[in-house]
């Protein structure tokens, strides 16, 4: 029973030390950050630290497993709700983008340690896209029958990668440094379904303006 009593305040802890470590991420980077700095920026004890996690390799590990868990969640909600490429594309956008903004230095540093050789974290955005390719093939295919390209959503996806460091940054991430990283990659991922889907029929497109369209299925009410 004390067990299970203890485990709420620890996963806590856990949480909030996870949140400090991001934003000491974000101004000293994962080499220069220190279990000290996270303190400081957690307010919490050296000892609540330690039972939380056994030293800073396994926090950061933990920072990291939060960003990969937030965009894959992202990326499915939009996946299961949408009705149209228009609503996935737009829902994930404003997820994915609003995040990156809030998060700020810290994103454009763990992008950084995935980049660097030697870093745990090397290697994990090419398995990351892969991933999140997998799972827009699958959609596509169980949802509207249409096979894409895992290469080409790949390409997307690393083209929204850049957008995402680029609202991350200081000068992006004012209001229209933010719509217009989302117009931007709104234009990459519905080009690469347009080209798709009309070429098979599926989709249609149904002018709103003389300078804007909507995308839907052929057989959308």
């Amino acid at each position: 029973m004390k067990e299970a009593l203890a485990r709420p305040g620890l996963q806590a802890q856990r949480s909030k030390i996870a949140e400090a470590a991001f934003a000491v991420l974000g101004r000293k980077g994962l080499e220069d950050a220190t279990v000290a700095d996270v303190l400081k920026q957690a307010q919490v004890s050296r000892q609540t630290f330690y039972r939380a996690f056994p030293d800073m390799k396994a926090l950061f590990a933990e920072v990291h497993r939060r960003i990969e868990a937030f965009l894959t969640e992202s990326l499915q909600a939009r996946l299961q709700d949408a009705r149209t490429p228009e609503e996935w594309v737009g829902g994930y956008l404003d997820a994915v983008m609003d995040a990156s903004a809030a998060a700020g230095p810290a994103l454009i540093a763990l992008d950084r340690e995935e980049k660097r050789p030697g870093s745990p974290f090397y290697g994990a955005t090419a398995k990351r896209q892969a991933a999140l390719a997998g799972l827009t093939t699958n959609w596509a295919r169980e949802r509207f029958r249409l096979e894409l390209d895992a290469l080409q959503i790949i390409a997307v996806l690393a083209a929204c990668r850049e957008l995402c460091l680029r609202v991350a940054a200081p000068a992006g991430r004012k209001k229209d440094g933010i719509a217009r990283a989302k117009a931007a990659g709104r234009a990459l991922a519905e080009g690469l379904l347009l080209r798709a889907g009309v070429r098979v029929g599926l989709w249609t497109v149904v002018p709103r303006s003389k300078s804007a369209a909507s995308l839907l299925p052929t057989n959308y009410n």
